[in-house]
């Protein structure tokens, strides 16, 4: 079984010590759905068409039954696999859990779309909070679980496992792997819109030129490839994500891009039990936001970077909520879960009301009243070099190690003691960021 991990700046620190639950505004409907691309194969077997499964959470004006947060032969698949290591009452608890109401009638009107990708790792249920949130302000959300990303389950019953894409085992080595995976998430996006704006849902009608990708980690990545190649997205948003898409790389962010980045908020007796003095966290924090606004700074319009005060790289998903032991492990002061919910869900939402049309001022005006949020200005023109093995320049204070794994998003974790294994089987390694 392999150890999958997980793109970002940060790892797994945010929220709250105990399993909380929130209560989202109005009524959802939830409508698991499979979507295929017959013109690829599958990455594990490919004598069958690519296909994956997606979970649309929308406003909602009927009732119904409710619809299981997790499904229950993923329940068994997870325990099997020891998902994140995690005791396998937690991964149980799940079962019993429930969110919105199965294939409840949408509430009439074409709503605008955004869809949210995954983390490599993290199964697409444990973003189906944050949807609830984003539908709350009256999106759909359509929650795509790629293929072999993350443990998943067809509408059929077809069990889809990360740990069978044996190329993922080289992913920290070989920077093509990681460039392959994204451009094929960048297309499934693309997929996954044409098939949810042409009846994908019955009854939900999507507007067209109201749509948006999202994603977390890897699935960020994907959100800012799929916006260099899909004119219809109005919007693209990579939760704290790193650059690996070839196109942002070879063109920079467009100006529909934005960004988030996690911000932890660590003491100095905490960091100093990590090897790490407070000025060597901050210089390696601005060296990746720097990485960030120089990839702002040579696209074509001007792009938003956000850091985020008080969240950890699993703050872009449920996990504060539903997976606390894996937050609480790591120290700092994080915003309790459901104000880490309600800001990053309001900035995304801000987001795309900004570039859809309807208020051109919405990310300025929530951006001024969120004191959580605040926007990197600061330039660095060494993310491109590091990415492609070239040295930094000299007068750069990054070291001349310029492979992916020694990028200052990795430094950064390192900060972090030995995270976890994701699956029992697997003993622990340090915290790398894919």
């Amino acid at each position: 079984m392999q150890k999958l991990s997980l793109i970002g700046a940060t790892i797994m620190l945010a929220a709250c010590a105990e399993s909380q639950s929130i209560e989202p505004p109005g009524s959802f409907g939830v409508a698991n759905i499979e979507v295929t691309d017959a013109s690829r194969t599958d990455i594990v077997k490919e004598a069958v068409p690519r296909r994956w499964a997606v979970r649309v959470i929308y406003p909602a004006c009927g009732g119904g039954l409710p619809a299981d947060y997790v499904n229950g032969a993923l329940v068994d698949v997870m325990k099997d696999e020891g998902y994140y290591g995690l005791d396998e009452a937690v991964i149980e608890s799940w079962r019993d859990r429930t969110v919105g109401v199965k294939n409840a009638a949408p509430c009439g009107g074409a709503l605008p779309l955004a869809t949210l990708s995954i983390g490599l790792g993290v199964s697409g249920a444990h973003y189906s909070l944050l949807a609830e949130r984003l539908a709350g302000e009256g999106y759909a959300v359509a929650i795509i679980d790629h293929p072999h990303g993350a443990p998943s389950i067809l509408p059929d019953g077809t069990i889809l496992l990360a740990s069978a894409d044996e190329a993922l085992a080289r992913i920290d080595e070989d920077p093509a792997v990681l460039a392959a995976r994204v451009a094929d998430w960048a297309a499934d996006i693309s997929v996954t819109l044409n098939a949810l704006t042409s009846g994908g849902v019955e009854g939900l009608n999507i507007d067209g030129e109201r749509l948006a990708a999202t994603g977390h980690s890897m699935g960020g990545a994907a959100a800012l490839d799929a916006c260099a190649s899909d004119a219809r997205l109005k919007a693209c948003v990579n939760m704290d994500g790193a650059p690996f898409g070839a196109k942002v790389m070879d063109r920079g962010l467009s100006g529909n891009a934005f960004v988030l980045l996690s911000d932890p908020l660590y003491t100095d007796e905490e960091l100093a039990s990590r090897g790490r003095s407070r000025e060597q966290w901050t210089a390696m924090g601005e060296q990746i936001t720097g990485l960030w606004a120089e990839l702002a700074e040579s696209g074509e319009n001007e792009t938003v970077v956000l850091r985020v005060a008080g969240t950890g790289h699993l703050s872009f998903s449920d996990a504060p909520l539903v997976m606390p032991e894996l937050i609480t492990q790591f120290g700092g002061n994080p915003m309790e879960p459901s104000q880490a919910v309600d800001v990053i869900s309001g900035a995304v939402a801000a987001i795309m009301e900004s570039k859809t049309g309807l208020n051109d001022a919405a990310l300025s005006s929530y951006v001024e009243k969120t004191p959580e949020l605040e926007r990197v200005q600061q330039p660095l023109k060494v993310w491109g070099m590091l990415l492609q093995g070239l040295p930094p320049p000299a007068s750069s204070n990054l070291s001349a190690r310029a492979s992916f794994g020694n990028s200052p998003i990795h430094a950064k974790a390192e900060a972090m003691p030995p995270a976890a294994a994701r699956n029992k089987k697997i003993p622990a390694k340090p915290a790398q960021m894919l």
